[in-house]
């Protein structure tokens, strides 16, 4: 597991309160097969081409007149296990590699993969990733009037990495593959005021050994914001950790707080005070 990780959030800004906001909308996978590990020799799909499915609202026109949105995403894989006995040496490899479409509109491609092996015994270790993914979509450009179309609609809408995760080994004991990963879309949009401000969370990083999460996100100097965290999004789930959090200097402040390395997954909100 990676020291530093980061998390699934929201950002739920207090509309009153800022004249123009960026919304924030996350999903998050995660997927491994430390229950059942491959053994031997072969070849498996940890997940299919399905697997990376976001299914997303269209933006709300009540909060104002949007005028872009972007989709981010990253995915982290890892394959380890020791080689077995069945020969001298052993070896193991992984790909993830595909396509991104916003329904059924094409907009990216993205992939990785990498392998390793050793003589019997050896513990062989297998981490690779996709290239991180930031698409901006802007309401003012011509070539993107299909996509703003499908976020301004009035349907539930889908981003699809279309990519499977595949897995060969060959002589190879107690073989655990993961992958982790998220997809984000934002909105940002301008209020009746005409003004444009935007309240983000720019980052979320997990400190596995010390027990910590440090949220940042962007921010004035002088104002001062609630920060909120829970289990789920659910109506009372999320609770303020500080209700006011002093904005740093320059253009971001951060926050850190003790998480249980127990805990799987954390939803985080920031509003500014008045």
């Amino acid at each position: 597991m990676k020291t530093l990780l980061k998390w699934p959030m929201v950002v739920i800004p207090a509309v009153s309160l800022l004249p123009a906001a960026t919304q924030v909308h996350p999903t998050y996978f995660s997927k491994s097969n430390a229950d059942a590990p491959y053994q031997g020799s072969g070849n498996e799909q940890l997940v299919g081409s399905d697997y990376f499915v976001a299914t997303l609202q269209p933006f709300d026109e009540a909060l104002g007149t949007l005028i872009s949105f972007s989709v981010s995403a990253e995915m982290d894989a890892a394959i380890g296990g020791t080689v077995g006995e069945n020969g001298t040496s052993g070896s193991t490899s992984g790909s993830i590699s595909g396509d991104f479409f916003l329904n059924d509109l094409y907009f990216a491609s993205a992939g990785g993969g990498y392998g390793n092996g050793g003589l019997t015994g050896t513990k062989v270790e297998v981490p690779f990733s996709i290239s991180p993914l930031d698409e901006l979509f802007q309401v003012s450009e011509p070539f993107d009037e299909d996509y703003i179309e499908v976020v301004t609609g009035d349907s539930p809408y889908q981003v699809i990495y279309d990519s499977p995760m595949n897995v060969f080994y060959n002589n190879m004991s107690d073989l655990v593959a993961s992958v982790e990963g998220n997809i984000v879309v934002t909105y940002t949009y301008e209020t009746s005021s005409g003004e444009i401000r935007t309240l983000r969370v720019v980052g979320i990083l997990r400190n596995v050994q010390r027990g910590e999460v440090t949220v940042e996100w962007t921010s004035q100097p002088g104002k001062t914001y609630t920060l909120e965290a829970g289990s789920s999004l659910t109506e009372g789930s999320l609770m303020a950790i500080d209700a006011s959090v002093e904005a740093s200097e320059g253009e971001t402040t951060s926050y850190t707080e003790a998480v249980e390395s127990s805990v799987k997954s954390r939803f985080y909100r920031v509003r500014e005070n008045e």
